[in-house]
């Protein structure tokens, strides 16, 4: 079985919620303990489905902890010039999660503008 599974859409509104709850639960059922991972989020403290998953499965992390970034502090560091800084700092944030947790849904971020830290083009 994976360790992780992660999921992203093409844009926001895509069914990832929904899907996340459904694999979290598969997992629940596999493992002792699930983690949830988001890499981008619109504030760390408030993310709804964090906060939803975090509390359905018992995740003893705080939801600050379960997120890579926030929309303003990645935007501000690829403004910046430093999307390596963002991206190591995302995925040192996400190995924490792991090694806690021995499986992770990590659900991708719903911001899909151009301009965006988490659009693609941004992060290339």
């Amino acid at each position: 079985m994976a360790r992780s599974v992660y999921l992203t859409s093409v844009g926001s509104g895509g069914g990832k919620s929904t899907i996340a709850l459904g694999l979290a639960e598969l997992l629940s059922r596999q493992v002792g303990r699930i983690g949830v991972f988001r890499p981008l989020v619109a504030d760390t403290g408030q993310d709804p489905i964090l906060a939803l998953l975090s509390e359905r499965y018992r995740v003893e992390m705080p939801l600050s902890e379960l997120a890579g970034a926030s929309y303003a502090e990645a935007s501000a560091l690829v403004a910046d010039g430093r999307r390596e800084q963002l991206i190591s700092a995302i995925v040192e944030r996400y190995r924490a999660v792991e090694r806690q947790c021995p499986a992770v849904v990590v659900v991708g971020s719903d911001f899909d503008e151009p301009g965006d830290p988490a659009h693609p083009r941004e992060l290339a």
